[in-house]
């Protein structure tokens, strides 16, 4: 906090100025415009315990101004990434032995074809453990490259790891027989550091929408492949 006293005192060898801080008029009238003054500024500053200038400018920047929005600020702003967290689920007609086998097995072809937003995979490794492949995704029209791990949790999961520009992400993938198909649940762990983390809460609902529509596409490529049905 800034205080706006000023403490002023000017001192003539000729004229006295003034003794009340309130009257200009006798100030502006007396002021002599010649002669030696010795003037002396006295300032107080404070340091608000916030990271806004004024309480006003803390209401209009952050509505519901607090401690609990100095803490998210703070948050925000910090070098440590945030986890935020997705999760899709959806049924497909298959077994879970062909669901299982279908997800887990990745191939280059796959970019364009099973999943809209990935634009190119290379295959890396490829192992009974695990496969690591090199992807460009095209999300909202942004570019991004990210190296991704998928390990096999037979019979009934996997574990896919991927490092990203902005930090890393964790997908799991449990797999469900219901009646009619399997059930294919994956849950998003993404921990981002700043302004990639901003970007992905401002665009929570967007990008939830958009693994969700993921999810559903590979399982209709899916049933495409086991109906004869074209994708």
């Amino acid at each position: 906090m800034t205080s706006n006293r000023i403490s002023c005192s000017v001192r003539s060898n000729s004229t006295s100025l003034f003794t009340n801080p309130y009257e200009k008029n006798v100030f502006r009238r007396n002021f002599p415009r010649t002669g030696s003054y010795n003037i002396t500024l006295r300032l107080r500053f404070r340091r608000r315990p916030s990271h806004t200038a004024s309480p006003r400018a803390a209401r209009i920047r952050s509505p519901g101004y607090g401690r609990r929005n100095e803490d998210l600020y703070i948050r925000m702003l910090s070098p440590k990434p945030m986890a935020i967290t997705f999760h899709a689920t959806g049924i497909v007609r298959a077994t879970r032995e062909e669901t299982f086998a279908w997800w887990t097995d990745l191939r280059e072809d796959d970019a364009g074809r099973v999943m809209p937003p990935l634009r190119q995979r290379m295959i890396v490794k490829r192992k009974s453990e695990e496969t690591v492949t090199e992807d460009r995704w095209s999300i909202f029209g942004i570019p991004m490259r990210t190296r991704a791990t998928l390990r096999p949790r037979p019979p009934d999961g996997w574990e896919v790891t991927s490092e990203l520009r902005g930090g890393t992400a964790r997908d799991v993938v449990r797999l469900t027989t219901v009646p009619g198909g399997t059930r294919v649940t994956m849950g998003l762990v993404m921990d981002l550091r700043w302004p990639w983390s901003w970007a992905a809460r401002a665009l929570r609902p967007a990008l939830a929408r958009m693994f969700q529509k993921d999810l559903e596409a590979v399982n209709r490529s899916l049933e495409a492949s086991l109906h004869g049905k074209p994708e």
